[in-house]
């Protein structure tokens, strides 16, 4: 694919026209249109812990996937694989969470809505980890420690 000089420059100015606008203005016009939002943010991120999830153990989450809902059930939540080495063991910013699922489910690595009665509608990231005989196995990583 070639691209011309003249749609590099257009390109270009776009881009820096856009990294002008300031984040208040995508949010809203005003503070008053943009609190609600910030709330939202604010309040997603403080209540998406470990102790959110460990009170959730077994507990059925709804995954939407390709126009279909999927329940995963939490069956463990754990250490990141390198808690020791970076001194998070615990930490309720850090922690893997283990789904399963029914042994015939396929799903791929991505990004998807996942909803439950007590977190309500959030997105995870959830990596397939293998079947048994239990079910299929999907891991989500969380790490929102600030080093």
């Amino acid at each position: 694919m070639r691209i011309s000089r003249r749609d590099l420059i257009k390109t270009g100015t776009l881009a820096s026209a856009a990294a002008a606008v300031p984040f208040g203005a995508l949010l809203g016009s005003t503070e008053a249109e943009a609190a609600p939002l910030r709330r939202t943010l604010s309040n997603a991120s403080q209540t998406m812990d470990r102790n959110t999830f460990q009170l959730r153990l077994n507990d059925v989450f709804n995954i939407s996937a390709g126009g279909q809902t999927i329940g995963l059930r939490l069956i463990a939540v754990a250490d990141t694989p390198c808690a020791v080495a970076t001194n998070t063991q615990g930490h309720q910013d850090c922690f893997v969470l283990l789904f399963q699922g029914a042994a015939s489910l396929k799903l791929k690595q991505d990004t998807y809505s996942a909803n439950n009665r007590a977190t309500g509608p959030f997105s995870v990231f959830l990596v397939p980890g293998g079947a048994d005989a239990r079910g299929t196995k999907f891991t989500a990583t969380f790490n929102r420690v600030v080093a």
